[in-house]
């Protein structure tokens, strides 16, 4: 069974403890006072150079990048031709999203990111054929009831009127 990283477990702390980790790696006394912090306060043992990897890590983290990107898409719909257009603010979130998931090395978290939007874009397709057909069933339904209203208002139901209504009953 293959080992895990050394700077894997810095990276599964619970949010508010990597936080403080990386402020204690910036303090006075660097990896070393950050190593003996976190063997004191969370009874979690690691080395400098996992600790030198996390602190490179650390700002481009998904909670963090996710964060950014919410702060993009805030500031991108601030502008007044972006007003309404919530579908179009998150794709461009989303950029944002993969481009700083790039940007830190993390092509898992990238795949991951790129995987979820497509998935978005096959939904929204599907949601968008399916309008599509009940958009059509609902026109068919309205013209076999206009014809019957027609065969009503003239005192019952021709050949020419029943064939019409016969064919778009098909069609449903």
């Amino acid at each position: 069974m293959k080992k895990a990283r050394g700077d894997s477990k810095l990276k599964t702390l619970p949010p508010a403890v990597q936080a403080e980790l990386f402020t204690q790696c910036q303090g006075k006394g660097g990896y070393d006072a950050a190593r003996a912090w976190l063997l004191a306060e969370h009874d979690v043992k690691t080395s400098a150079g996992s600790l030198s990897n996390f602190f490179g890590w650390y700002p481009f983290s998904l909670s963090r990048t996710a964060s950014y990107a919410q702060q993009f898409e805030a500031e991108i719909a601030k502008l007044p031709d972006m007003a309404g257009k919530a579908a179009q603010l998150s794709q461009i979130g989303q950029v944002g999203f993969e481009m700083l998931a790039m940007q830190s090395n993390d092509l898992e978290g990238y795949a991951t990111l790129k995987k979820l939007r497509l998935k978005e874009e096959e939904q929204s397709i599907s949601r968008d054929t399916l309008n599509l057909k009940v958009r059509q069933y609902e026109e068919k339904i309205a013209a076999a009831r206009s014809s019957l209203e027609k065969a009503k208002s003239k005192g019952g139901v021709s050949a020419d009127t029943l064939k019409l209504i016969e064919e778009q009953l098909k069609l449903l």
